[in-house]
């Protein structure tokens, strides 16, 4: 299975889409903060865009997504860059997102080398 949590009304291309709100192109409405209505290491792909950074608890969010995934599931992350002007000061964001933040979602980082 691939999931695209918080598609609202563009879904990610052979996705089930996830969204708290109902929109056509939703195909599970649900509130990701409550956890996720699939099974234990059910999805080989998560497709999260611009999602993270509103979520209540992180943590429990990204526990959810651990639990749902299959061994060797892609996770798509795409989150607006924290240190941005426009981002530092957006009152909705709960969460913050840099080049660090994968160093703390897993002990497996993997950062391609630079070309010199």
């Amino acid at each position: 299975m691939r999931i695209d949590i918080g598609c609202g009304s563009v879904k990610h291309p052979g996705c089930c889409g996830i969204d708290i709100q109902s929109h056509p192109e939703v195909d599970v409405v649900c509130d990701i903060d409550k956890g996720l209505p699939f099974a234990d290491q059910s999805v080989e792909f998560v497709m999260a865009s611009r999602i993270l950074p509103y979520v209540n608890d992180f943590v429990k969010v990204m526990s959810e997504i651990y639990r749902v995934c299959a061994d060797r599931a892609v996770v798509c992350i795409l989150a607006p860059y924290a240190h941005s002007f426009h981002h530092v000061t957006n009152p909705y964001f709960k969460q913050k997102f840099d080049e660090h933040s994968p160093r703390f979602l897993t002990e497996h980082f993997f950062q391609p080398l630079m070309a010199l």
